[in-house]
Formats: structure tokens, C-alpha cells, sequence
């Protein structure tokens, strides 16, 4: 099974996993569907199963997702005021 997922930094939003599978011999029984990661996190996962018309199965998984979808943090500070105001 290929997986097709491509992520560089992070993602803030959603991720699909789209499975692409193929059997040359009997066909394909059961294929999974899109898998979609909506929590959050730095270690995500996903994983599927296939099976083919001879009742054989495979399995895939994508590791290492990362969605982050906490803002960052910022705050003001500033020097205390001098005898000039």
C-alpha cells in the first residue's frame, strides 16, 4: 500500500491520508478510505488495511505527523517610566 502524505514543518489544519492500493492478481476486496488526523500533536499516526479477492491482507502506516493548533504567545513589556515621563 502507498500512502501519499507530505508535510514539512507541520500542519495547522487537518491532514488526509490518501491510500493508494493495487493487486495485480486478484483485484483489490476491500480498499481503505482516506484517513483524516484532526487532533493534535507531534507524533500523529494513521493506518489502514487492504484485502484482495485470495483473502490476503496488507497493512500500511504514516508516523510522525504534526499538527499544531495552539497560537503562539506573546507579551508586552516595557521599561519603567524615566524622570522625562
Amino acid at each position: 500500500m502507498k500512502e501519499s502524505v507530505h508535510l514539512a514543518a507541520g500542519n495547522a489544519g487537518h491532514v488526509t491520508i490518501a491510500w493508494s492500493v493495487s493487486d495485480a492478481l486478484s483485484g483489490i476486496a476491500t480498499a481503505p478510505a482516506d484517513s483524516v488526523i484532526t487532533g493534535e500533536g507531534d507524533d500523529l499516526s494513521a493506518n489502514a488495511s487492504v484485502r484482495d479477492n485470495a483473502g490476503n491482507i496488507a497493512t500500511d502506516d504514516v508516523t510522525g505527523i504534526k499538527i499544531d493548533r495552539t497560537a503562539p504567545k506573546i507579551k508586552a513589556t516595557r521599561t519603567p517610566a524615566n524622570d522625562d515621563g
